[in-house]
C-alpha cells in the first residue's frame, strides 16, 4: 500500500473509531458517579439546540423542570426557557461516565507498538480503534435523546420531575455547587477570553452561542508516522561505491506544541503550532578488502526539523471531530556519520548539514473525552539538506502520513 493510501487510511480509521462518542460538555465534577444518581437531588447536564430568530443556538445547564410548553434549564446565566416548539435537538447526561481507565489502556497500547517494527502500522490502529470504540460505548451510557425517547420521558431527569409548582420561587433556584478540583484549572494564571474564573462559560463561535465545560487553547502532540522512500542521485552514489542498505522501514517521529485562538479568518479557526520532527534516518554498510585484511564501515545519515507552522481548522457542528490543514517551515538539520572499525580505536568522521524544510498536511483530529484525543495527518515534506562532496543532495523528504495521541488544556 502506498505511503498516501496508509496515511488516509488511518485517518479515517481514527474517525470511524470515536465519531459515535457522546461529547459531553459538563463541568469536571458537576456530574456525579452512576452509584450516587439516587442519592443526589440535582437534574442532568442537559444540551439544547434550538432556533432563536435566524440563528441556531446550543446552550448547556442543568435540566430543571420539563413540561408541555418546553425546558427549564439552569444555565451560567440563570435560569433559562426554551419553548418546545423552538427545540431542534435535545440530550441529557445523567451520571459521568468512567473513561479515564479504558483511555488510559488505549494510551499505553498505542505507545508499545513502537517496538513492533513495521507491524506497528496494524498493530497500533487496532489499539485506537478497539479503545476508541469500548469507550463510544461506554460514554453513550447515561445520555439520553430526544426525541429518541418520549417527551415525557425526560422529566425523570430534571431536578423538580413533576414540574415547577406555584410555591417554589423560580429566582430563588442557583446553580448546582461543584468543585472543578485541581486537573480542572488552567495553568496560566489568567482565565482565558469568554470563560469564567470556575473554567466554563459561554463562547461564541461562527454565530453559533456555545456553552462548554472547558475551552482548549495549548495542546501537545506526539505522534509516530513514515516517509516515503525517496530514490535520489546521493543514494545511487552510496551504492556505487559499495554500500548496502535500506530505508524500508525509516520511521519518523513528531512532538507539537499548538495555541489556538479564537479570531476567525476567512471562516476558519487559526492555531500557531511549533514541533520538532525526527524526519529521516538511514544507515548504509560495505566490506572493505584491502592487502589481507578486512574491515566494515558503516555509514548514516539523518535529518531533524524544527519549524513552526499555520494550522486552520473549519467550524463544524461536531466538536469530537476536528480536520485541519497545516502549512509551514524552517530549520532542517542533517546528520552523516562515516565509522570505519579498520583499528581497534576505530575511526569516526561527523558532518552536519543546516537548511530549510517545508511542509503541507491535511488531518483529522478525534476528541472522543476532554483534554485528549488522537490525531492522524498525511502530506508532503520537503528537506533538501544533506550534500555530499560532489554535490549530490539527498531529498530527506517526501510523501508522509502519522498518527498518534495529544492532550489539551
Amino acid at each position: 500500500m502506498r505511503s498516501g493510501s496508509i496515511g488516509l487510511t488511518l485517518s479515517l480509521v481514527l474517525g470511524i473509531g470515536a465519531s459515535g462518542c457522546a461529547h459531553i460538555t459538563a463541568p469536571k465534577g458537576w456530574l456525579p458517579r452512576a452509584e450516587d444518581t439516587q442519592i443526589q437531588a440535582h437534574g442532568g447536564w442537559a444540551t439544547v439546540t434550538y432556533r432563536r430568530d435566524r440563528n441556531v443556538t446550543d446552550i448547556n445547564g442543568e435540566l430543571i423542570a420539563v413540561n408541555e410548553e418546553g425546558l427549564l434549564i439552569m444555565t451560567v446565566h440563570g435560569l433559562k426557557e426554551i419553548p418546545r416548539e423552538m427545540i431542534r435537538e435535545f440530550s441529557v447526561a445523567a451520571y459521568q461516565p468512567s473513561v479515564k481507565q479504558i483511555a488510559a489502556s488505549a494510551v499505553l497500547g498505542t505507545l508499545s507498538t513502537a517496538s513492533h517494527g513495521r507491524f506497528a502500522l496494524l498493530s497500533a490502529p487496532v489499539w485506537v480503534v478497539s479503545g476508541s470504540g469500548i469507550a463510544a460505548r461506554e460514554s453513550r451510557e447515561p445520555v439520553v435523546e430526544y426525541p429518541k425517547i418520549a417527551w415525557e420521558g425526560l422529566s425523570k431527569y430534571a431536578r423538580f420531575p413533576q414540574g415547577l409548582t406555584e410555591p417554589v420561587d423560580r429566582q430563588s433556584l442557583r446553580p448546582k455547587p461543584h468543585d472543578p478540583g485541581r486537573a480542572d484549572r488552567p495553568f496560566w494564571p489568567f482565565p482565558a477570553a469568554g470563560t469564567s474564573e470556575r473554567g466554563y462559560g459561554i463562547f461564541t463561535l461562527g454565530g453559533r452561542e456555545k456553552q462548554y465545560g472547558w475551552r482548549e487553547v495549548w495542546s501537545l502532540e506526539i505522534s509516530l508516522g513514515r516517509v516515503g522512500r525517496s530514490s535520489d542521485r546521493y543514494h545511487e552514489r552510496l551504492e556505487e561505491f559499495g554500500f548496502e542498505g535500506e530505508d524500508d522501514l525509516n520511521f519518523h517521529y513528531t512532538v507539537s506544541v499548538a495555541r489556538a485562538f479564537d479570531k476567525k479568518i476567512l471562516g476558519f479557526y487559526p492555531a500557531a503550532v511549533a514541533s520538532w520532527n525526527h524526519l529521516w534516518r538511514t544507515e548504509y554498510d560495505r566490506r572493505i578488502y584491502w592487502l589481507g585484511d578486512s574491515w566494515d564501515q558503516e555509514f548514516e545519515f539523518s535529518t531533524h526539523c524544527l519549524g513552526i507552522h499555520l494550522r486552520i481548522t473549519p467550524h463544524l457542528r461536531s466538536w469530537a471531530l476536528l480536520p485541519y490543514i497545516q502549512l509551514g517551515g524552517g530549520l532542517a538539520v542533517g546528520v552523516t556519520e562515516l565509522r570505519d572499525e579498520h583499528d581497534t580505536a576505530g575511526f569516526e568522521d561527523r558532518e552536519y548539514h543546516y537548511g530549510y524544510h517545508l511542509e503541507a498536511l491535511a488531518g483529522l483530529q478525534v476528541v472522543p473525552w476532554k483534554h485528549f484525543g488522537f490525531f492522524g495527518q498525511g502530506g508532503y515534506i520537503t528537506a533538501p539538506v544533506i550534500e555530499n562532496l560532489v554535490g549530490d543532495r539527498h531529498e530527506s523528504g517526501g510523501w508522509q502520513f502519522a498518527f498518534g495521541i495529544r492532550g489539551g488544556l
